[in-house]
């Protein structure tokens, strides 16, 4: 590969005429194979993942051919991918604080609020948290199925802590965070007055 890469860059940079000085369309010509050849080393599913990151390495690891004479050109080392860097981790601390805010929703809405939507309103903001809890485990490390399950049943079912119906999933769900349904409701009197 880096012998056809070799010769591709060599036959790109050596050109028709004898001067050290290359035209800026030879330059674009060498940076643009160049980079051709870089992205050829990525694997297609990891390319398809990232391609900002791999098209901005290709370009830094190349862009020295832009202005690059003919001697430099020919002594040029072609650059090779890194690795894409890692995503952060999720942690559970992350997915807890969705859940908190499940659990505190109620502060969200404006208590002089009486429209009709009120409480579709409130518990779509209830679930949509539970779902975003859902989607931040999914992406975590290790075996969290059984609290995966909970947060989706919450997505669809849960009506929060001041309804006084709590589902079993939800109770499990603030249980793993310690969240205390007790404290839930000290802080819902406080915010009444």
């Amino acid at each position: 590969m880096r012998l056809i890469l070799g010769l591709a860059t060599t036959l790109l940079i050596t050109g028709c005429g004898s001067s050290s000085e290359l035209s800026a369309q030879e330059k674009r010509n060498n940076f643009d194979a160049c980079k051709i050849e870089f992205l050829k080393q990525i694997p297609v599913n990891r390319y398809e993942n990232a391609p900002s990151i791999y098209d901005k390495q290709a370009e830094e690891g190349c862009s020295v051919l832009l202005t690059a004479n003919k001697d430099e050109a020919e002594q040029f080392i072609s650059p090779t991918p890194s690795l894409e860097p890692e995503k952060p981790k999720v942690t559970f601390e992350q997915v807890c604080e969705k859940i908190r805010k499940a659990a505190y929703a109620h502060n969200e809405f404006d208590t002089d609020d009486d429209s009709d939507d009120l409480y579709d309103r409130w518990y779509a903001r209830i679930r949509s948290y539970f779902s975003e809890a859902a989607s931040l485990m999914r992406s975590m490390d290790g075996n969290y199925d059984s609290l995966i399950a909970d947060a989706e049943s919450a997505s669809t079912n849960a009506r929060g802590v001041n309804s006084g119906r709590l589902l079993v999933t939800e109770e499990r769900l603030y249980a793993a965070c310690k969240i205390s349904e007790d404290a839930v409701w000290k802080d819902f009197d406080k915010w009444l007055g």
